[in-house]
């Protein structure tokens, strides 16, 4: 399996990116990192600490590297964060900047090489998009967008690429300890034999084993991830102005009937 795509077809999505990176982080172990979207963060944690413990012992069959191992069966992406991915060289550039409070709202930033900027927040079932033109923020409706990065990530957390021929498995080289902000990060080169042209270094807390930057570099384009593990709160934007349909735009009740009607 591909841990990131190629660069054509990235383009400046750089949501996807978020999620493709924490994949590889979170899933490096060849799949024996294993995160259920139902868990949540009251579950008694003696259970999630024996997950990580089997899947810990299950990675430690295939890689002979106890710090590895431990950092895939134990880290997970939850709580208060802000995502930093900045993008240069190559045909795109650009940074993309998000934050989550504990209840999984976010305030997500994009702005393109040309420093064009699209804000947008989710919080408490509603989304917020920033019309620049207008100088104000439109509000649609409840939904479930709120949760939308961080859902995306857990749901593609789990899966599993221990069929994968040996062959085809990734590699994990060790190159020490590095300095990552005030702290000291364990730091790993990431082989995939499915993107031969890619390189991708790792690093994570040397103490926590939580992950502080991923960085992948192809065809001439970098892409630097970084995750900083701060307090974080998300506030309803103003001013305000509700979302409303063009005149003429069905409802979704009305919607429902069509799509039902084109099955019959």
């Amino acid at each position: 399996m591909s841990y990131i795509k190629s660069k054509s077809e990235q383009g400046f999505a750089l949501i996807g990116i978020v999620v493709a990176v924490i994949l590889i982080a979170a899933a490096g172990g060849a799949g024996y990192f294993v995160i259920t979207k139902n868990n949540d963060k009251t579950s008694d944690s003696s259970v999630s600490k024996a997950d990580a413990k089997v899947a810990e012992a299950e990675c430690k069959k295939q890689i002979d590297d106890k710090d590895f191992c431990k950092f895939v069966s134990n880290w997970k992406l939850d709580g208060e964060y802000k995502i930093i991915v900045k993008t240069t060289g190559g045909d795109s550039s650009g940074l993309f900047t998000t934050e989550s409070d504990e209840k999984g709202n976010t305030s997500t930033v994009m702005t393109s090489d040309s420093g064009e900027e699209t804000k947008f927040i989710s919080l408490d079932g509603s989304t917020y998009t920033y019309d620049k033109d207008n100088s104000v923020w439109i509000k649609y409706g409840n939904s479930n967008e709120s949760n939308a990065i961080t859902d995306d990530i857990d749901s593609e957390l789990n899966f599993d690429d221990s069929n994968l021929p040996e062959a085809e498995q990734p590699t994990y080289v060790s190159l020490g300890k590095e300095a990552c902000g005030n702290k000291t990060c364990f730091k790993y080169q990431i082989k995939d034999p499915a993107s031969p042209n890619m390189e991708q270094f790792v690093w994570f807390n040397d103490k926590n084993y939580e992950l502080y930057k991923f960085v992948t570099t192809e065809d001439g384009s970098t892409t630097e991830m970084t995750i900083e593990y701060v307090n974080v709160e998300i506030k309803a934007p103003t001013p305000v102005q509700d979302y409303t349909s063009p005149e003429g735009t069905p409802t979704e009740a009305e919607l429902q009937e069509m799509l039902q009607a084109i099955g019959q």
